[in-house]
């Protein structure tokens, strides 16, 4: 900051000076170093005010610029305005000369007004505009009274052919309510020959059961009976050997204790 402004860089000698001059008081070499801040200050206020001042003059000088561009602008659109009615007006003149010139004899007033060659150019472009705008109010007749026609055929064609589908749905619409209710009998007529099928199925099937059960409770009945005979047998022969058996054992013990008390009765 000792070598510059605040506002931008200052070039100075101060750094190149000798020792000396830089043992000066505080104050003394900080005022002879940079200058004091009113001079600084008044340098920059003096700066701003010529930029301001050169801003100035070079903007008046562009609107000056444009200002008279604009007239110059202005005075050639209006010149040639002048110029485009001088000529439109003077061939006018020259186009109605023989209408409203009063110097005519006698003979050129009984006489019929002679027309210019622009006149009947005039007329004839006139003739044609007429006839061509008669011929294509004709064709415009005729595209309209074609496109009537078309779009009548058009609608005919629609209207046609909603009806057409209409009956062809009407037509399908009958045809599968037939079909559902050729369907649904025979449907019915197969269900009811497969139902009495079964049915006889389920009777036989029935019977045969039904024999078999019987069958099978005879021969349960004899061959229960037959084992039950033999079971019968069987225990009452087991029975009667038991009894023997018991019997052989109490009379040998009965025959063994009169032995015995024979035998006593002997000692004795």
């Amino acid at each position: 900051m000792l070598e510059g402004w605040y506002f931008g860089e200052k070039n100075t000698h101060n750094a190149t000076k000798s020792k000396k001059q830089l043992d000066l008081p505080l104050e003394m070499s900080s005022i002879s170093l940079r200058g004091s801040l009113a001079d600084k200050s008044l340098n920059v206020q003096i700066a701003s005010d010529t930029n301001a001042a050169i801003e100035r003059v070079v903007r008046s000088s562009d609107e000056t610029d444009k200002t008279i561009q604009a007239i110059e602008a202005n005075l050639r659109y209006g010149m040639f305005c002048l110029t485009f009615m001088y000529f439109r007006a003077l061939h006018q003149v020259r186009k109605e000369k023989a209408i409203w010139c009063t110097h005519r004899d006698m003979v050129s007033i009984w006489r019929e007004p002679s027309m210019s060659d622009e006149k009947k150019k005039m007329i004839e472009e006139q003739k044609n505009a007429q006839l061509r705008r008669a011929r294509i109010e004709y064709t415009m007749d005729k595209a309209k009274k074609g496109e009537e026609k078309k779009r009548q055929k058009d609608e005919r064609e629609r209207l046609e052919k909603t009806q057409n589908r209409w009956w062809d749905a009407r037509k399908k619409q009958g045809d599968q309510r037939l079909a559902i209710t050729v369907q649904r009998v025979f449907r019915g007529h197969l269900g009811r020959k497969v139902a009495k099928l079964q049915f006889m199925k389920r009777v036989e099937h029935d019977s045969a059961n039904e024999l078999i059960n019987s069958c099978a409770v005879q021969i349960s009945r004899v061959w229960r009976g037959h084992r039950g005979r033999m079971v019968s047998r069987y225990i009452r022969k087991e029975m009667a050997d038991f009894l023997l058996a018991l019997r052989e054992d109490e009379a040998r013990d009965e025959e063994e204790e009169y032995v015995a008390m024979q035998s006593l009765l002997r000692w004795k």
